[in-house]
């Protein structure tokens, strides 16, 4: 669909529209939101060179868990957890075993010992080499051993997975596959959708076809990763450039997350301030409003 064809068909309807999609907003490093915007919650990292955390005092948390982006020293791993030290070259491979489920919620207890429990856990999908043969459903099965631990332990807390490019859960379809796996198998983990994982699966000329792929999905998202390319710059490098398609994408998420449901929002931008000023910005131009529950 060609970008004239897009904006008559969404435009006007987003231009009239007079509802706000509400936004958790999650504290992302030291980066300021701009005024007005007050994070009650932050990310901290969780990854298997982590060997303790530190929270704030008087705001919740989000463990942001292994991502598998790079490689490790595994500081963080006790020798009686050896079985998380998988790594090709270097780089952990998640969830390789029933034993590694276990293992990684003993991991985490050992992180959050001392203090509150985190408000969400976010974890990611394994690596599609380490599940030939295999799919998402057992995959799932793997992970509801974590999750068992999990609410033993922290009955509250919720468990998160991220899409990844080039993971197990990487495109829309495999979001979607992944929501329809948790239905049918009564588990409560939920989706912290990367927007720009899947721009780069699909392309910014996709951006209408995903959001209809992932409807299905949309009850299991709790929230949303959104940033510049490779975490850089302003939302336009998403697009090439090209601002009016980046507005009628922004209008497009607005009307797909607009069912009366406030979610998380995690701008991992490593640029700055202006950046993370300019996205606010766009974001509360596309309808979308900023803050706690």
């Amino acid at each position: 669909m060609d970008l004239e064809h897009l904006k008559e068909k969404l435009g006007g309807r987003h231009m009239m529209q007079s509802n706000k999609v509400k936004l958790i907003p999650i504290q992302y490093k030291k980066i300021e939101y701009p005024l007005g915007i007050k994070p009650n919650i932050q990310e901290i990292p969780g990854h298997f060179d982590t060997s303790g955390i530190n929270p704030r005092l008087g705001i919740d948390y989000s463990l942001h868990t292994e991502p598998s982006t790079e490689s490790r020293q595994f500081k963080g791993i006790p020798a009686r957890l050896h079985l998380l030290k998988q790594s090709k070259p270097g780089i952990p491979h998640l969830w390789t075993s029933d034993e590694w489920s276990a293992g990684f919620f003993d991991f985490l207890r050992n992180l959050v010992n001392g203090h509150k429990p985190p408000k969400i856990i976010e974890i990611h999908p394994p690596f599609k080499s380490d599940y030939k043969g295999k799919g998402i459903g057992d995959f799932l099965r793997r992970y509801m051993i974590f999750e068992d631990k999990v609410s033993g332990m922290w009955p509250d807390a919720i468990v998160a997975i991220e899409n990844r490019t080039g993971f197990l859960v990487s495109s829309a379809d495999d979001v979607a596959n992944l929501s329809s796996h948790i239905e049918n198998e009564g588990c409560n983990l939920k989706i912290m959708l990367d927007i720009p994982q899947l721009l780069t699966v699909h392309g910014a000329d996709m951006a209408e076809r995903l959001l209809e792929v992932l409807r299905p999905a949309r009850k299991n998202i709790v929230g949303i990763h959104l940033h510049g390319k490779k975490h850089f710059g302003k939302l336009d490098s998403l697009f090439n450039g090209e601002s009016e398609a980046k507005k009628l994408f922004l209008g497009r998420l607005h009307d797909f997350l607009d069912d009366g449901n406030a979610r998380y929002f995690i701008p991992e931008v490593n640029d700055g301030k202006k950046s993370l000023d300019s996205i606010i910005k766009d974001m509360r131009d596309a309808g979308f409003a900023f803050g706690d529950i």
